[in-house]
């Protein structure tokens, strides 16, 4: 998959009654290595949303400015700056107070949900293509400089017109704090799992598996490693209230990471709490999401904050963990600690530890991430790979796991 991806702040100007915005993104690959090289030339929109807090939203498409030509991307680009008359929009906005989010995205091609990007993974007569993640931002009534950009994946089986679940990630060039491919394409299959009606005789067992856990009727707490910007268990906290029947329905995602996560992971849980707040319905109570710190040189010596230490974990979760091969003896580590934790809050009771990973293979080194497990006594119970095509690149995969250790 490919992501659009702004590289600085767009830039505001005006004269008289004339308002432009200048942008700057590429479109590039979810680690920053490899930019869109098309067959053809692909068309780019760019649009404007003007919303309240509470009232709907209206779509504007926006202009290049005259003698600019037509916005496309093509192979062998790298970068992208074209300027957009925004002058309807802001006279809009500065009236009613409204919000303005500017999005850009492809023409064909865009990741705009669940469905879209899971479409890509199966098997049909015609050969996927690959898809583009459009980037949102939202701009300042001042005109000053944003450190974010969103992005928004629709949810499945829904019919209300906002109904997606939405993340910020850091404008600029550095991957850090930024969602990767196994992270979103984890979400999108377990969202799918539990959401939509799929015969029982078709569904891999590993997501099988996860929807019994997610849509059983006993409480449940699940734990994320390696969070990044919250993806994958932010992402679970608005898929459980959907999916568990009443009376029932208490879970508790924890989500962890380094330090240097904790920031836009917060900010993205704010988020995630003012959109549940804005939508709240009586049928849906909130879910209890956390965030604590959580080193594996650490974890894997057992020592953990009070919230992981605090809780019996029914699943822990990960995804995009294994690229630094280096950290993967205190990865595992960490999951044998914390089923060293579970089996003691158990006491007499028979106690497993359930994990569900989710990595794209990057590298051949990385492979031995399963020999660890498997010496440290973890399971694999079900296993699963789904294609990611690439456009003008040959297609990749995500594979996702379920461990588990008695």
């Amino acid at each position: 998959m490919h992501y659009i991806r702004l590289l600085k702040s767009p830039a505001q100007s005006h004269s008289g009654k004339k308002h432009t915005l200048d942008l700057v993104f590429t479109i590039t690959t979810d680690l920053g290595d490899s930019f869109l090289y098309p067959d053809e030339p692909i068309d780019l929109t760019i649009h404007a949303e003007i919303s309240t807090d509470s009232g709907p939203r209206t779509k504007v498409p926006l202009s290049l400015l005259p003698g600019t030509g037509k916005l496309q991307w093509r192979s062998g680009m790298r970068v992208a700056k074209p300027s957009v008359d925004i002058s309807g929009v802001i006279q809009q906005a500065s009236k009613s107070k409204c919000k303005v989010a500017i999005c850009i995205s492809t023409e064909k091609y865009s990741a705009r949900g669940v469905r879209d990007i899971l479409a890509t993974t199966v098997d049909s007569e015609e050969e996927p293509a690959g898809q583009v993640m459009p980037v949102w931002i939202t701009l300042k009534h001042d005109g000053g400089e944003v450190e974010v950009s969103t992005r928004r994946l629709s949810l499945p089986g829904t019919t209300e017109q906002d109904s997606y679940v939405e993340f910020e990630e850091e404008i600029g060039e550095s991957i850090a704090r930024h969602i990767w491919d196994a992270g979103v394409l984890a979400f999108c299959a377990i969202a799918e799992s539990c959401m939509l009606p799929t015969p029982t005789d078709t569904e891999p067992s590993g997501l099988k598996a996860l929807k019994s856990l997610f849509t059983g009727t006993k409480p449940i707490n699940a734990l994320e490693l390696g969070c990044g910007v919250g993806i994958l268990g932010g992402g679970l906290s608005v898929v459980f209230p959907r999916t568990r029947p009443p009376p029932s329905r208490r879970c508790t995602i924890l989500m962890t990471d380094l330090e240097e996560a904790e920031s836009r992971t917060r900010s993205n849980m704010s988020r995630l709490l003012q959109a549940r707040q804005e939508h709240k319905s009586n049928t849906a109570p909130p879910v209890k999401l956390l965030y604590e710190n959580l080193d594996w040189e650490q974890g894997r010596e057992g020592t953990f904050g009070p919230e992981a230490q605090s809780h019996r974990w029914d699943l822990v979760l990960l995804s995009d963990c294994t690229y630094n091969v280096d950290m993967l003896p205190a990865l595992v580590g960490t999951l044998s600690a914390l089923h060293e934790s579970n089996t003691a809050q158990a006491g007499d009771q028979p106690q497993s530890t359930k994990v569900f990973l989710a990595t794209k293979p990057r590298h051949a080194s990385e492979e031995a991430l399963f020999g660890l497990l498997s010496d440290q006594g973890w399971t694999e119970s079900h296993r699963q790979t789904l294609p990611l095509p690439v456009l003008g690149a040959e297609t990749q995969c995500v594979e996702l796991y379920l461990y588990e250790k008695a």
